[in-house]
């Protein structure tokens, strides 16, 4: 490049004098690691300590919880259309803001009643807000390199499963469940949110920049920019593939959550050693890991609807292999076939949104389905606790589970 090509690309590039994009993936990275306490796999260590101390029986607190997620759904879907509006950004920080409020409030409670609003907040804020506006941020930034972009926070999230909860149990044998809650209420509030606030910037164009770091010297066409290209919501729901999309996301998100919460008493059902209960989070951990980095790095050059058939399928054969067997390396198996295919279907999802339907509307399209995707995440225990209730066997759940995939 001539020194006259250096001085005029500088011109359109910001003060850094680099492209943003990867530092907005790695803070989007970093919010979606710490929504922990906000998801299931980050309340389960407070589970036993909590209900003991403040006398809540098991089936009152699931239902506490149960009703929580739904009211999380509820208010997700009541404030999707404000997405947009808001930009990632302030999404961001408020809603770290809120889920530290909200295990503030936890650390504090001392009935039901407290509990479930405590969860209403978290459950809103964590599993909800905080993750959602960290993937819509990414389309914004990425055309080129969205599958790459995603794959890493699919990354992130894998390392908060695989890393949080030993932490937070080892946590609360030393200060104890509430202090740890204030903790992490700390943490986000006082640390996480300025930081976020400080780093991340809503869209390249606000700061002289293009989507993958393109310039207008990179061809002699002009350059160009989808920002305000896109479906609205009302049109996206007219569409068959809005719907074959949301139920490919959220097939998985059901199977997973209720087979995560029964997952000891599935495995003891079934004749599976019971240590292998523990062992299979870190085991779809890993094998999430594995198929997010694969993945994500395919996604730019391929059919997504390939990889969103593939991870229905591997859910079916993760099933399949579950109710077949009951040694440890058919076990094994089943959490490698599990961790494949939620990895899959949700990198390829979050590409497919911004791909299929455009950055413009982007905030209000992720903002209803993630509603409807908690709320179905609320429900999927439901069958699994229905069976064992009525055939003392949770094989005929499982059965008709294999029927969404």
């Amino acid at each position: 490049m001539s020194n006259l090509s250096r001085v005029i690309t500088s011109r359109f590039q910001p003060l850094t004098g680099t492209f943003s994009g990867w530092r907005m993936v790695l803070v989007s990275a970093l919010v979606v690691y710490a929504a922990a306490p906000g998801m299931t796999y980050g309340t389960t260590a407070f589970v036993d300590p909590l209900t003991s101390e403040l006398g809540i029986s098991r089936s009152l607190f699931s239902s506490a919880y149960a009703f929580a997620t739904i009211a999380s759904a509820i208010v997700l879907l009541l404030i999707g259309r404000y997405f947009d509006r808001w930009g990632s950004r302030r999404l961001m920080t408020a809603a770290i803001v809120g889920l530290g409020i909200g295990v503030l409030w936890l650390s504090f409670s001392a009935g039901p009643i407290g509990v479930f609003i405590g969860f209403a907040i978290t459950r809103t804020f964590g599993q909800g807000i905080m993750p959602l506006a960290s993937r819509i941020l990414i389309p914004h930034w990425f055309l080129r390199h969205r599958g790459r972009a995603y794959s890493a926070i699919g990354i992130a999230g894998t390392m908060s499963i695989a890393t949080l909860p030993p932490v937070h149990e080892w946590l609360i044998t030393q200060v104890g469940w509430r202090a740890l809650w204030r903790i992490d209420a700390l943490v986000l509030i006082v640390a996480l949110a300025p930081f976020v606030w400080w780093r991340v910037r809503d869209l390249p164009e606000d700061i002289g920049q293009q989507q993958d770091g393109r310039t207008t010297l990179d061809d002699a066409r002009p350059v160009f920019s989808d920002a305000n290209v896109g479906t609205t919501l009302a049109a996206a729901r007219r569409t068959y593939a809005f719907w074959a999309l949301v139920a490919a996301s959220l097939v998985p998100m059901g199977i997973i959550t209720g087979l995560s919460l029964y997952q000891v008493g599935i495995y003891e059902d079934l004749g599976y050693p019971s240590s292998l209960a523990g062992l299979t989070f870190t085991i779809e951990s890993v094998s999430m890991f594995a198929a997010t980095l694969w993945i994500g790095a395919r996604l730019d050059r391929i059919n997504l609807r390939f990889p969103l058939l593939a991870s229905q399928v591997l859910m079916l054969a993760a099933m399949i292999v579950l109710i077949t067997g009951s040694s440890l390396w058919i076990g094994l198996l089943y959490a490698i076939l599990r961790g494949a295919a939620t990895g899959i279907a949700l990198i390829t999802a979050d590409v497919a949104w911004a791909s299929w339907y455009g950055r413009q509307h982007l905030g209000s399209i992720r903002g209803f389905a993630a509603a409807v995707g908690v709320f179905i995440s609320a429900l999927g225990p439901l069958p699994l606790g229905l069976a064992i209730d009525r055939f003392d066997s949770y094989t005929p759940a499982i059965l008709s589970m294999m029927l969404l995939p």
